[in-house]
């Protein structure tokens, strides 16, 4: 069974069938939901139905309510005329089908008027719908019952009507129960239905269809009459009346709820058409499977089937070992075209590599004969070993480097028996190694010749195997280092010589200062040449020697009672022995300089390298070694002259360090200097920093600065720094007198080394006698041409100053004499400024007191305006840098005057509309006078908007509120304030407490209130 499933046919059948299967499930899924929405569908139907009844009988009784409304009305019942009565009542039961009868019964019960005749008389008295009717004076509805008139079962309404107040009579229609079992026309009820109406009581009121089986039988115990009697209303499934199971909507009909409708649907015919829908998908699913069955039957085997085949076929012909099998199928795209393309490649390879493998035994036996040759040929030693270390293969070059003549000498004897003994040991862990782990081994060893000492080799070892992978034996190749280990000793000779000249370059050039240089160079030289004692000789220019100024490994002080060698007696040693030379034993030359050190030290061997840079001599670098002789190697003075020349360099960074140091200092102190020029104007500060840098830069113990009084002539002190007395406070020194007045006589540098045996410093003497000075440089301060002083320098020692001291000295007289000349420019320049502002001020207050003048009634208005107005501006905050145009603003408030035709200006009565039209134009025209002038523009805001208001109604801009600049707002206030308590023409000046009120009450609408708030602060009686 197993196998029939494994076959590839019924794998693809069962594939097809797994397909199908969604379908299959797909039409199972859509017949229940089918079958789930007819019910959905049915029950809605249903409860619609149940409902419409329902509400047909509600319409029913509404329209007999109104019908019993209307037959009052009639003039028979209202005369109660029974004969026109019963001749009326019948055609109108023949229009309204609904009822069983219509009647009007009086009072006392007795009918008089029916629609259906009567043979006997018929009392209503004891029916219930007629007393309720007479009681409640409304409408009364029976319970369902057999009509007495009739005999049909019908519902009774009945209405009371009123004769005088009182009930005259009631009317009453039957409504035919029969006609509640008639469904709509409209009515589409599946075949099977029925609609049944019951009483509370369990009796058939109506029954649709067939009403005549059921009508008036107790149906209480039947299972659906009990469910609608216990629910009242909703939905249930259950067996109808004759049995048949339905599904049951009811509700209550009319609101005395005595009455129950329900609609009843066959289960079967509910589920008929989704039952029908399943049949048939299922149908048409089981032909699709089978014609889809078989087409993949054929097409399998046509598309798939037979390739398979072929390439099962091709597969045993090759696992046969025909490797000229191939499928012969075409490749085409897909997988078993692929397939087949793999399989046909793979069948190529297979007999490809079949081909190679044959050409490779054929080349491997040919190897084979090279492999001796090869082995012999070998520049190194080769050995093949068993596992137990005997060498079962070697050649010739491995017999020699034993010391055998024979590769068969070496041949059967244990490898450990080739090395030195010392080294036997380490030899057969390794070869051990080798074995246990199967790893390639290299050590370094020393082969034992046969009678000829050692040989230094290098052995690789690896470990052999066969074809399954077993260790068979040990492959050693052994070559010989000699060479090399003496190559690697001069490199490793070379490389401590290079670390160390590395080392000691990276020491000497993170150090600029000269004594950290030289204590490093002393410390690298100990510690690259292992001696203990070093030290380093500088050559002074001055006296022509060689002085030691650095020693490691001595005390200083024992090594400085070494005279200075003279450069010509080193000069004539360097070139007898070279620039690095040694001098083996220092005893053996007791009469040489060389030999004179400290009988302490036991110095005996020295090593001397000269320390020189483009071929000038800087000194010498010395090493010595103590009471023992020592050897120095061609490379240890290789290293001794590299650390010199080294030493040289960072000499030479180190004195250009100093001279770069020492300039910048003085660029510093020359820009100091500049920056106090360019930022003070007081010529005593600039002078007090000028003197600070002199003394400290150029080394001097006291300085001053002599400046020249033009108009006599005479030297007189400026300022000073370092003396110890005040004697030189009150100099006055006439010109070509003294150092100083030749100096400024002669414009230049006058020295004098010696105060005391200089003849033209007897000016000095007792300056020289207070404050013990012993130089003195005098320089004189020139600008533009013109001498303004003099600089002197004092020092209390003796002092011969170099070029770069003279030179800066020049400088700091050049920065001297020029902020003397700035200090004089710019006084006279405060001065001329001062004079301009005067007379800038007076023509402003000319210009006031003219247009006071041209108009009489204000004399002396701007004045007093001006005055108050700075006052209040004071108050208001406004600045003093600010307040001098205010000032200006206020004197110049009525320039704009200027151009009003004096016709209108001096009007002595009012001005008509189109004059005062001119006269507002007065703060335009004063802003078109006064701001192409550009001193006054920032006074313009007085004169062109002391007329605006703080509501806004002013002119001629019409600003408002903070719109209008602050010194306007205060003008405009005092403007106002001193017209008002000025005397006119045409008025008295006003009391200061009217004055008062009035600005009150223009405070926000004339004034800022702010400004009368200062303003009357400002005129409190406190």
């Amino acid at each position: 069974m197993r196998q029939l499933f494994d076959t590839l046919r019924v794998q693809l059948v069962l594939l097809v069938i797994l397909a199908l299967m969604p379908a299959l499930f797909l039409a199972v899924y859509t017949a229940a939901a089918t079958r789930n929405h007819e019910v959905f569908e049915a029950r809605r139907d249903a409860v619609r139905h149940a409902r419409q009844i329902a509400q047909n009988h509600a319409d029913s009784v509404a329209d007999t309510r109104d019908l019993l409304l209307t037959l009052p009305l009639l003039r028979p019942v209202r005369e109660a005329d029974s004969g026109a009565c019963n001749n009326l009542f019948p055609n109108l039961l023949k229009q309204l089908t609904r009822y069983v009868n219509l009647g009007v019964a009086t009072a006392n019960g007795q009918l008089f008027c029916s629609s259906v005749p009567v043979t006997a008389p018929v009392n209503l008295s004891d029916a219930t719908y007629f007393r309720r009717a007479l009681d409640s004076r409304t409408f009364a509805a029976s319970d369902y019952h057999i009509d007495r008139v009739t005999g049909k079962p019908a519902m009774v309404l009945a209405y009371p009507f009123p004769d005088e107040g009182a009930p005259a009579g009631v009317v009453f229609a039957a409504l035919d129960l029969e006609y509640l079992s008639q469904m709509p026309p409209d009515a589409e009820l599946p075949r099977g239905a029925e609609v049944t109406i019951v009483h509370r009581n369990g009796s058939v009121v109506a029954h649709w269809p067939d009403p005549q089986l059921w009508i008036g039988q107790r149906m209480g115990d039947t299972p659906v009459i009990k469910t609608i009697l216990a629910q009242k209303e909703g939905i249930a499934e259950a067996a109808g009346l004759d049995g048949v199971p339905r599904l049951f909507a009811f509700a209550p009909l009319g609101d005395a709820s005595e009455l129950y409708v329900s609609v009843g649907i066959p289960t079967e015919a509910l589920f008929a058409e989704a039952d029908r829908g399943l049949v048939n998908s299922l149908g048409i699913l089981a032909f699709v499977g089978v014609v889809v069955l078989g087409l993949a039957l054929t097409g399998s085997d046509l598309l798939v089937l037979r390739r398979v085949k072929k390439l099962v076929r091709a597969a045993t012909r090759l696992g046969a070992g025909n490797l000229d099998a191939r499928t012969g199928l075409s490749y085409q795209a897909g997988e078993l075209g692929q397939l087949a393309h793999t399989f046909d490649e793979m069948a190529t390879q297979l007999q490809r590599r079949e081909a190679e493998r044959q050409a490779a035994e054929e080349t491997l036996r040919a190897s084979q004969e090279r492999y001796r040759t090869l082995i012999e040929a070998s520049p190194d030693a080769i050995v093949v070993a068993d596992l137990t270390g005997s060498p079962i293969l070697a050649n010739q070059k491995a017999a020699t480097m034993v010391g055998n003549s024979n590769a068969a000498e070496v041949i059967g004897r244990p490898m450990t028996d080739f090395f030195a003994p010392d080294d036997r040991d380490r030899a057969q862990e390794v070869l051990r190694q080798t074995i246990d782990l199967g790893e390639v081994r290299d050590f370094n060893i020393d082969l034992q010749r046969e009678g000829d000492g050692a040989t230094p080799v290098e052995i690789n070892t690896a470990l052999m195997r066969d074809a399954g992978g077993n260790p068979r034996g040990l492959l050693a190749i052994i070559r010989d280092v000699t060479e090399r280990r003496e190559a690697e000793e001069r490199v490793r000779v070379e490389a401590e010589r290079t670390a160390a000249l590395v080392r000691s370059a990276a020491r000497l050039n993170a150090r600029l200062d000269m004594d950290a240089v030289l204590s490093a160079i002393c410390e690298e030289a100990a510690l690259a040449l292992k001696v203990p004692v070093t030290s380093v000789s500088l050559y002074d220019p001055a006296d022509g020697a060689l002085h030691l100024v650095e020693a490691h490994g001595a005390p200083l002080d024992i090594l400085r009672q070494l005279s200075p060698i003279p450069r010509s007696t080193f000069e004539r040693d360097a070139n007898e022995r070279g620039k690095v030379f040694v001098i083996p034993d220092l005893e053996a030359l007791p009469d040489r300089l060389d030999s004179a050190f400290p009988a302490e030290l036991q110095a005996r061997t020295l090593a001397l390298a000269t320390i020189a840079r483009d071929d000038h001599l800087i000194g010498a670098l010395t090493a010595v070694c103590l009471k023992q002789p020592r050897v120095f190697s061609n490379n240890e003075l290789a290293l001794l002259q590299g650390l010199a020349d080294q030493a040289a360099q960072a000499i030479a960074n180190a004195r250009m360090a100093e001279r770069t140091s020492r300039h910048l200092k003085r660029l510093q102190a020359l820009h100091t200097i500049d920056m106090a020029i360019t930022s003070s104007l007081d010529l005593r500060v600039t002078l007090n920093v000028l003197l600070d840098q002199a003394t400290t830069q150029l080394g001097a113990d006291a300085a001053n600065v002599l400046m020249l009084e033009p108009h006599t002539n005479t030297l007189e002190y400026a300022a000073g720094r370092g003396f110890r007395s005040a004697a030189l406070e009150h100099t006055r020194l006439r010109l070509g007198r003294g150092p100083s007045g030749r100096a400024a006589f002669e414009r230049r540098i006058i020295s004098v080394p010696s105060l005391d045996a200089d003849p033209e410093a007897a000016s000095l003497a007792s300056l020289v006698a207070s404050e013990g000075f012993v130089t003195c440089y005098s320089s004189p301060l020139i600008a533009k041409g013109n001498v303004k002083g003099v600089l002197e320098l004092f020092k209390r020692v003796p002092f011969e100053p170099d070029d770069e001291w003279t030179q800066f000295l020049e400088a700091l007289s050049t920065q001297a004499a020029i902020a003397i000349d700035n200090a004089g420019l710019f006084d006279g320049l405060q001065r001329s400024n001062v004079e301009l502002t005067l007379a800038y001020d007076n023509t402003l207050e000319g210009w006031s007191r003219a247009l006071d003048l041209r108009d009489e009634e204000t004399e002396g208005h701007s004045r007093r305006v001006t005055d108050m107005t700075v006052r209040l501006a004071e108050a208001m905050g406004i600045s003093w840098e600010q307040m001098v145009h205010v000032r200006r603003g206020a004197l110049l408030h009525d320039i704009g005057k200027m151009g009003i035709p004096d016709t209108i200006l001096l009007k002595p009565g009012p001005l008509t509309n189109e004059e005062w039209t001119v006269m507002r134009r007065h703060p335009v025209l004063a802003h078109e006078l006064l701001s192409p002038i550009p001193f006054l523009r920032p006074a313009l805001p007085i004169p062109y908007c002391h007329h605006e208001k703080w509501d806004g109604t002013g002119y001629p801009r019409g600003l408002k509120g903070e719109q209008i600049p602050l010194e306007a707002r205060v003008f405009a206030l005092v403007d106002v304030c001193d017209a008002l308590a000025s005397e006119r023409p045409y008025r008295a000046a006003w009391p200061s407490e009217l004055i008062h009120d009035y600005l009150r009450s223009q405070s926000r609408l004339h004034f800022d209130p702010a400004v009368v708030d200062k303003f009357f602060v400002l005129n409190s009686p406190s």
